[in-house]
């Protein structure tokens, strides 16, 4: 079974009562003994809730587990984001960042709606480095710990490093060391998770402005940049550009207003063909549907500036397509079978590892 359709055992309980969600919330007396009964069974509780590779939560987590499922688990679709990211943010500094993963992954085997948990990943590191500015490099070597959530925690940190003390693109020229050799200090996977990181405070340094995001890219990588350094911070800003998750890059994002009819041209006013291609490739979240009618995808990617940018916008469709469906392998499948053969195999398994890196 999926592990987003297994149910915990209060869950069940709730459903046999044959009261709705809106009884349950509005009703405090009813919410006070779902949390009583919850928190009495507890020891069986943990040892019920799942099997297949979860690691159980710790008795010390176990009723905040609870009370934020409690809290959100029963809202609309719309709602349920923002009841996450808002509980799930306030766990800190009361819990550790390590605690708060462990929550996390209950609620995701719990409730399919929080296994794309980046944003609320990304909302938690913002916290914690807005709550103590002046210790910003060890928050972010710390940061280096924590790849969950395809390493949004990270992400978080960086973007919320230019609200606590806002950096111009002048300032960044003196910071830039200090990021560098920051994510040198991990294994390969973990410095591409830095730097993609930075990639998102640049953008907001820049005002928005991808052009001059990249000049600082390239800068941050070093003076003999590997082309793998300068793509994983060009994503972070191509991503804030494209996929304003956390809300405050929205206003940003509108500094440049691109649509599907405008990415060509904007992209191509570009300097370079790196620039130009994963402009181009992340632009991907701007076709909605369009992505999932047969033959879109390979359009697409052949129009990339040359052969390697067009098998780099292959995969990065692929990661977003799991990405935007983890919690509905159904749409991956027939999106996967939409491609050209030679890509199948790459599409599930590409569409797979983000399954993987969103898991905590």
């Amino acid at each position: 079974m999926p592990i987003f359709q297994k149910r915990c055992v209060l869950c069940v309980w709730i459903k046999k009562t044959n009261k709705g969600a809106g009884h349950i919330l509005k009703n405090m007396k009813s919410y006070i003994i779902v949390s009583m009964v919850a928190l009495a069974g507890v020891t069986t509780f943990a040892s019920l809730v799942l099997n297949g590779g979860f690691v159980r939560p710790s008795l010390s987590t176990m009723s905040t587990i609870v009370s934020v499922y409690a809290r959100c688990a029963f809202l609309d679709s719309e709602s349920k984001p923002t009841c996450y990211n808002n509980h799930i943010t306030e766990l800190y500094p009361s819990l550790s960042i390590a605690q708060i993963f462990e929550v996390v992954t209950a609620l995701q085997s719990w409730d399919s709606s929080l296994l794309n948990c980046h944003e609320v990943a990304h909302y938690v590191g913002k916290k914690v480095v807005r709550d103590n500015p002046q210790e910003w490099e060890t928050i972010m070597k710390d940061s280096l710990l924590y790849a969950q959530c395809a390493n949004g925690y990270a992400h978080g940190i960086a973007s919320g490093l230019y609200e606590a003390a806002p950096i111009t693109t002048d300032d960044v020229q003196s910071v830039l060391p200090k990021f560098a050799q920051l994510c040198a200090e991990g294994g390969s996977m973990q410095r591409r998770a830095c730097l993609h990181g930075v990639g998102h405070m640049l953008f907001a340094a820049t005002h928005g402005h991808m052009s001059s995001a990249f000049d600082l890219c390239v800068q941050l990588a070093g003076p003999t940049p590997s082309e793998d350094a300068v793509q994983a911070c060009y994503g972070g800003v191509a991503m804030s550009m494209f996929m304003p998750l956390i809300p405050e890059n929205t206003d940003l994002h509108n500094v440049e207003t691109v649509t599907k009819d405008s990415l060509r041209e904007f992209c191509s006013t570009l300097s370079s063909t790196s620039e130009i291609g994963v402009c181009l490739r992340s632009g991907w979240s701007l076709f909605g549907d369009d992505l999932y009618e047969p033959g879109f995808v390979d359009t697409f990617c052949s129009t990339q500036p040359n052969g390697t940018e067009s098998d780099l916008c292959y995969r990065k469709i692929f990661h977003g397509i799991g990405w935007e469906n983890l919690a509905a392998p159904e749409k991956v499948t027939a999106f996967c079978h939409s491609v050209r053969e030679e890509e199948l195999q790459e599409c599930f398994r590409l569409a797979a590892d983000e399954a993987i890196i969103h898991r905590c």
